[in-house]
């Protein structure tokens, strides 16, 4: 009977069922999507893209530790920080990013990873619960992304100057302020990395304009105020051939430089560009 019935068996159902047979392998392979452990770097910041100058100040930057993980209901480990990166930007605040480990899927289709339903694209803000801390922060680089950038080096001259005096005639900083910069004073980052470091430090009596009786102008010595001229390394990223220092600040001359070593913040003001290292 069994034989009887195979023979029955046309043509047509063979070819019927090899079709639903490729189908439904077709269906598996277009649709599958992969779960696999990817490395991203995230900046901790306003959770709207148009904010990301915006820096988390100290109480909340030195929340972070590397190794802190994030469990879903199961105990599943779903994210980890893997490193943290991270410099004082301002004299409060530091600018922040975390490397992280994070569980996602790969969808072949439209060839990007998503991670709690998001896509793991620039700009994307993510929130994460860490057994330490909770934070929202935008994706910024990830598998793929950015691969043009390259990091190096340039040095410039700078002028430390204190304009905070309305209608001042001179330029120069207190005798303080100079003498607390010193050659070889550099900034790092967590990472131990050199982002900037004092070559040459420069210091004369500032230079005062006063108009004399006859009406000419004079240049005279302050007394009290100096200018302050530095030489400076800096460790720079190349993008679409703009060289940025820190947090993509563009090297360009007039532009301030934020300088915050262990004792003293300043901003002295690119005046020349003198080459690559």
């Amino acid at each position: 009977m069994k034989i009887l019935s195979f023979k029955k068996i046309s043509l047509i159902d063979v070819i019927l069922g090899l079709t639903l047979i490729l189908g439904l392998i077709f269906f598996i392979l277009f649709f599958r999507r992969q779960n696999t452990f990817i490395n991203i770097r995230v900046k901790v910041t306003d959770p709207n893209v148009l904010y990301l100058t915006r820096k988390p100040d100290d109480q909340y930057a030195h929340a972070f530790l590397i190794g802190d993980t994030e469990k879903n209901e199961i105990g599943e480990e779903t994210a980890k920080i893997i490193n943290i990166d991270k410099f004082r930007s301002e004299s409060q605040q530091q600018t922040l990013y975390l490397e992280l480990s994070l569980k996602a899927n790969y969808n072949p289709r439209r060839g990007i990873y998503t991670v709690k339903g998001r896509p793991i694209v620039f700009g994307q803000p993510m929130t994460f619960t860490f057994s330490n801390v909770k934070v929202e922060a935008l994706v910024v680089d990830y598998p793929g992304f950015r691969s043009d950038a390259q990091a190096g080096s340039l040095v410039v001259k700078a002028q430390l100057r204190y304009e905070s005096r309305d209608f001042s005639d001179v330029v120069g900083v207190p005798a303080y302020l100079a003498n607390s910069v010193k050659k070889g004073d550099k900034v790092f980052n967590s990472k131990g990395e050199t982002l900037a470091e004092i070559l040459e430090v420069d210091i004369k009596p500032a230079k005062r304009i006063i108009i004399s009786q006859a009406g000419k102008s004079i240049a005279i010595q302050d007394q009290e105020l100096k200018d302050v001229y530095l030489t400076i390394k800096i460790k720079t990223l190349e993008v679409d051939g703009m060289k940025y220092a820190y947090d993509y600040l563009p090297i360009l001359i007039g532009n301030s430089l934020p300088l915050n070593f262990k004792d003293v913040s300043i901003w002295p003001t690119i005046t020349e560009i003198l080459d690559e290292t």
